[in-house]
């Protein structure tokens, strides 16, 4: 009996490896002869180990790590050289394998052996092969002798040994030291003397840091030249050999007509990657273009070209991106040019000018970051990257090119990617089948980390219908439904799911049909998924990983301890204290400043620090009720309960108080609350408004979440606090006393996709030049240490500058603005200042097409708005010309709310308008009329933002009312 029994266990673990391999990796058992996906199901085999005398070691103690390694093969040899990674125990790890022609990436699961990736068609060669094995999270590369020969994805195994082996002896290998690979960030803005040394290195041309005089106090006084040296172009490099999957982001401008670009994956002087771009207008009257070159053992290829230049004399921002095998080149933001390479693999970042010495090209405001990403278009097949449950899948390239056909008539779903990715944007184009089927589905499946925890947007495209379903432990925690666009047989489509936070957005065709607040999953894996369908196609699947928002800042530290002008540079300034009864006891406020049209968050970072004991030994401070209060969409008029109000508790521990409280409302009105017990102190609080929701946060975690289906339209943010002492005010530390959590107001972050800052203590890439000269200069003549960006017209007519973004519905401008000074025409009687004026919802090119806001008009004499070139309001509020403006800042603002518009002079409202019938456009412009402004802080926000213009745009005439 008891043999018995070892048998049935043995039978059942076969059974259960059977299943598995089944299941898991879609292979038949030996023998059944079975298909699945539309290839021939290979069989599993039990992988060998003592053929390759295994030499074993420690291996990295890190997730994400690059492992070199030279092997050497003999001439004539027949080489069978394996790598492992992650090795858990002689049953369970990843396996490369290299032999003459051939490299292949395996994982061995349970003893048995599958493959992972695409096999690789070149191998060793005779002689000495280098070898980088690049193990992340995720995935596993291959580069052999420079050139990446197999990838794979999974995640099923990390940590453990590596080892190494070959059959034979007709290959010997040297495994080096691994390579930690931390996430990659770099930023510089050349704010630094040459004497303090550089980053940079010099491969070819002239490079040197430029500054203004006094640059500690101009508000950009830094920036690099490069230049060529005869025909080759000027090289400068930063950055380690390994980085890879990165974005690189520069600020350049060049006077023409050379290129000017990026380096990215540098190696040496011989092999590169390159975005190069030149001016629009070249000698002998060619036309411009942009290019992604590829320079490989000193021979270049161009991967991909366009049409267009650069205009000499406009900043622009000029990105390259490099994720796995594919290369991207950005312009103000605007994919431009994209290509694949297999010889993508790691590299350097580099500056590119091909401009002569006498003028160089500037570079400024250097970011690399990390990027993750994912993109299937199906012209491949990769084993393990997809994991099908339900249906038949099949690859197939017709006339309308490579697709992934489907055929399910129960739900059917396909798998990829990781289980730790959140916060993504995942996108597929569709092709519908020919005939139309009535029940057809086609959907997204996303946070999926497995049959009973996934998420699942589904599209019937006959009927018009949409769903957004989430499942968690099995169980439908969320059903949402909607009709939306009903298509016909054979069309295209895109469907997308945002994940921000625990909010999903379903996307139809660029349009959001669908949202769900989604307790419980904050991450996983993607998918595609089809039901009842015939000749369903994929074409092509993306997920993008946005970068982490950037905080709303407006303080400049160069500008912010000069008493005149403390208005616009403090740190204070963002947040302005009032006062107000809430909860029946009055209550101190701080506003933000600026408006946040639509979407926002606020994030408070609280820091521990140390309260001393009074004489009687203790700490009264630390036992009284503390409360914080985070408000958004509010009407400062109107005061705090005008908008959403997060009301978090902290335990009263007189009233013997464990758990924490929240509380969401809406309008005085509670929508949401809970008791939250923590086991750890609050060290950050996070309110968001995304869409119709908002989410409540502590320690990242969502805690809180209501749902208001006629969002408020008000624009401010605000915040409280009850009984916090402020760190700046806390006593120094000492001994015995008590450490609690508190925060200032540099430690509260307000969010928004919707509101542009501008200090210019970086480059104007976001503003085109239009007439007049715009640059960092001197405002004082008699001071010449102060450096603002300023705009002067050439002789007495217009400077105008234009924001390359659009700026749609509710908008508002608001910028910090003086006078030039000029001594030939007055010095500081500024008899000649006139024209601080603003334009909105105009076309980018003409002045005269929008509203424009004049303070000191027409030769200062009076303020007004126009529409077009019909002054709609005016008043007889001037520009003060006398000796006091000499060192003083005004703050002007414009807005739009509706039809109506509003101009407010230092916080006072002067003007406002009513236009019946309000004007399309969606362009904003600052610009003067016959003397020098000087601008030190812009910020506009706008119900939503559109990309900006196409690159290149010429100067062109720009006309305002005085050109008439």
């Amino acid at each position: 009996m008891k043999k018995l029994l070892i048998v049935l266990v043995i039978l059942a673990a076969a059974g259960a490896a059977a299943w598995l391999a089944i299941e898991r990796f879609g292979l038949a058992l030996p023998g059944s002869g079975g298909t699945r996906g539309g290839t021939t199901a290979r069989v599993l085999e039990r992988a060998a180990w003592e053929p390759y005398g295994y030499q074993l070691r420690e291996g990295p103690r890190r997730a994400s790590y690059n492992l070199p390694a030279v092997i050497k093969v003999e001439k004539g040899a027949k080489p069978n050289v394996r790598f492992l990674l992650d090795l858990q125990d002689r049953s369970n790890y990843y396996l490369v394998e290299f032999a003459e022609g051939r490299t292949r990436i395996g994982k061995v699961e349970s003893g048995l052996e599958t493959p992972l990736g695409t096999p690789g068609t070149h191998g060793l060669r005779p002689g000495a092969n280098r070898v980088i094995l690049k193990r992340r999270p995720d995935s596993i590369e291959v580069v052999l002798n420079d050139a990446v020969a197999a990838r794979a994805e999974d995640e099923s195994f990390h940590g453990g040994s590596i080892g190494v082996g070959s059959i034979g002896d007709s290959a010997t290998f040297e495994v080096r030291p691994a390579q930690p690979c931390d996430p990659v960030y770099f930023a510089d803005d050349f704010m630094k003397t040459a004497s303090e040394g550089s980053t940079w290195k010099t491969v070819s041309g002239t490079w040197e840091l430029a500054t203004l005089r006094n640059p500690s106090l101009s508000s950009n006084a830094f920036y690099y030249i490069g230049s060529a040296a005869g025909d080759k172009p000027g090289i400068a490099v930063s950055g380690a050999w390994f980085w890879d999957n990165y974005r690189f982001r520069a600020a350049t401008v060049s006077q023409g007509p050379a290129d000017v670009g990026l380096c990215a994956y540098y190696r040496d002087p011989d092999n590169y990657y390159a975005f190069r771009w030149n001016a629009q207008a070249q000698p002998g009257g060619a036309k411009g273009r942009k290019q992604l070159v590829k320079r490989w053992h000193g021979a270049e290829t161009i991967l991909a070209e366009e049409p267009g230049g650069y205009q000499p004399g406009v900043w622009y921002e000029i990105e390259i991106e490099a994720v796995e095998d594919r290369i991207r080149a950005f312009i103000d933001g605007r994919q431009t040019l994209a290509a694949r390479d297999p010889c993508l693999c790691f590299g350097q970042i580099g500056l590119y000018s091909a401009m002569p010495a006498v003028s160089g090209a500037h570079f400024d405001d250097i970011l690399v970051q990390s990027v993750r990403g994912f993109e299937e278009d199906f012209s491949t097949s990769s084993a393990g990257r997809w994991r099908q449950l339900g249906g038949t899948w099949s690859r197939g390239a017709g006339k309308q090119g490579a697709a992934w056909h489907v055929t399910a008539d129960a739900p059917a779903k396909a798998v990829a990617g990781s289980a730790r990715w959140r916060d993504y944007v995942l996108t597929t184009r569709v092709r519908l089948p020919d005939q139309a089927v009535p029940a057809t589905e086609v959907g997204l499946v996303s946070h999926y980390l497995d049959e009973t925890n996934y998420v699942l947007f589904t599209w019937q495209p006959a009927a018009g219908a949409a769903r957004l379903d989430a499942m968690v432990e099995g169980k439908r925690v969320v059903q949402e439904r909607a009709i939306v666009l009903r298509a016909k047989p054979g069309t295209r489509h895109l469907l997308a799911v945002e994940w921000k936070s625990a909010l999903a957005t379903a996307i139809l065709d660029g349009q959001p049909v669908l949202s769900a607040w989604v307790p419980g999953l904050d991450e996983g894996a993607i998918g595609l998924y089809a039901a009842e369908a015939r000749g369903l196609a994929f074409e092509h699947v993306r997920v993008d990983f946005p970068l982490p928002p950037e905080p709303v800042l407006t303080t400049h530290e160069i500008f912010s301890r000069e008493l005149t002008m403390e208005v616009w540079a403090g740190a204070a300034n963002d947040w302005e204290p009032a006062t107000e009864s809430l909860g029946g006891a009055y209550t101190e406020l701080y506003w933000h400043r600026a408006d946040f049209q639509g979407d926002a968050s606020m994030q408070i970072e609280l820091k521990e620090v140390e309260l001393e004991k009074d004489k009687a030994g203790s700490v009264p401070a630390a036992t009284l009720p503390r409360s914080c209060r985070m408000v958004l969409s509010a009407e400062s008029r109107k005061g705090a309960l005008s908008g959403y109000n997060l009301l978090f508790a902290w335990p009263d521990a007189a009233k013997g108080e464990t758990a924490y409280k929240a509380t969401i409302a809406r309008q005085a009105t509670t929508v949401a609350e809970r008791t939250v017990p923590l086991a750890s102190p609050v060290h950050r609080l996070r309110f968001e408004r995304l869409g119709n929701y908002l989410i409540a946060s502590v320690n990242d975690k969502p805690i809180l979440h209501a749902k208001d289906p006629h969002p408020l339209v008000g624009c401010r943010a605000a915040f409280a606090a009850q009984n916090f002492p402020l760190p700046s005010k806390t006593p120094a530390t000492a001994p015995g006393g008590v450490k609690v959590y508190s925060f200032d107001r540099q430690d509260v972050a307000v969010f928004s996709d919707t509101l542009r800052i501008y200090t210019f203590s970086k480059a104007a890439s976001d503003w085109r030049p239009a007439a007049g000269t715009w640059e960092i200069s001197n405002r004082w003549e008699c001071d010449p240490r102060w450096s603002f960006f300023s705009g002067v017209p050439e002789g007495e007519a217009l400077a105008a500058i234009w924001n390359k973004f659009g700026f749609d519905g509710d908008l508002s401008v608001e910028f910090a603005v003086g006078p030039k000074m000029e001594t030939a025409r007055g010095g500081t009687a500024y008899r000649y200042t006139r024209d601080f004026n603003v334009t909105i919802c105009a076309d980018g090119k003409d002045l005269a097409s929008g509203y424009s806001f004049f303070y000191g008009g027409w030769d200062n004499k009076e303020t007004a708005i126009t529409r077009g070139n019909t002054v709609v309001a005016r008043c007889a509020a001037v520009i003060p010309r006398q000796s006091g403006i000499h060192r003083r800042w005004f703050y002007l603002k414009v807005e739009k709310l509706g039809n109506t518009l509003n101009f407010y002079v230092d916080g006072i409202r002067v003007l406002s308008y009513a236009d019946p019938t309000p004007l399309p456009g969606n362009r904003v412009a600052l610009w003067t009329w016959g003397n020098g402004i000087m601008v030190s802080r812009v910020r506009i926000s706008a119900s939503a933002i559109r990309p900006a213009e196409p690159p290149g745009i010429p100067r062109g005439p720009c006309r305002s009312v005085y050109s008439q």
